[in-house]
């Protein structure tokens, strides 16, 4: 009876030993180690640059990362990467253009050139974006400068008798031995 008792006992502390792993989640897999949680997922790179989205100046820009100088232009883009108050140097002279008088070095200063990234140009007299240069009518009345008497002046186009005097400025446009009528 001992013995029976005995087991009894021994099968209950068991039995206890057993609930007590199923109710505390302890379970035995056969290895005194613990299993690694997973690895955290790779950090966010929206614009697949390889630089993380939390130390990309430009999380959307795959040909940007940097902006040293805190100016908005990407180092990459900036001529000047470490100086926020230049960004461009449009002449590639080593002078950015907040600096540079003369922009485009083409002789003219910029507050005296109508096209100051333009080498090309400097001058646009009808404002049309276009340089006088390039301009096919570079006053703007309509007329091509090929075409037009006075190239310069978009009041005048024709001088129909050939004296010198614009038509809209001739009262005669078709006498040359009179422009006037008193």
């Amino acid at each position: 009876m001992k013995k029976a008792k005995l087991t009894r006992s021994l099968m209950m502390a068991v039995s206890v030993v057993a609930l007590s792993a199923v109710m505390y989640g302890c379970t035995h897999s056969g290895s005194s180690t613990p299993a690694e949680p997973p690895p955290p997922p790779p950090p966010m790179d929206t614009d697949g640059d390889g630089v993380p989205d939390a130390d990309d100046a430009f999380p959307n820009d795959p040909a940007e990362s940097a902006d040293s100088d805190g100016d908005g232009v990407g180092d990459n883009a900036d001529a000047f990467p470490n100086d926020a108050t230049e960004t461009m140097d449009s002449d590639g002279d080593g002078v950015g253009n907040n600096a540079d008088p003369d922009d485009d070095n083409d002789g003219v200063a910029d507050v005296n050139d109508d096209l100051p990234l333009n080498p090309m140009e400097t001058k646009d007299s009808d404002g049309d974006g276009v340089g006088d240069n390039a301009d096919l009518d570079r006053d703007g009345d309509g007329v091509a400068n090929a075409d037009d008497w006075a190239p310069d002046d978009p009041m005048e186009s024709a001088d129909s008798d050939g004296d010198g005097v614009g038509d809209n400025a001739d009262a005669f446009p078709m006498n040359a031995a009179e422009q006037m009528d008193s």
